[in-house]
């Protein structure tokens, strides 16, 4: 059984359409679900995700 499918659907949706990685655009939705104003990442690619900056931002 997988956990989540809706959120797993919407990752592969949009992973596909930012190019970003599926890990990081299920990462993104799980976070802005708990209300996580940001996610900082190191991979730029994932930056194109609603919820996730750069962690050059935060230097």
């Amino acid at each position: 059984k997988i956990e989540r499918p809706d959120f797993v659907a919407a990752a592969i949706e949009n992973a596909s359409r930012t190019k970003a990685g599926f890990s990081d655009a299920l990462i993104a939705l799980q976070n802005a679900e708990a209300q996580c104003a940001t996610t900082a990442t190191f991979d730029i690619r994932a930056t194109r995700l609603d919820g996730m900056s750069s962690v050059e931002n935060y230097l």
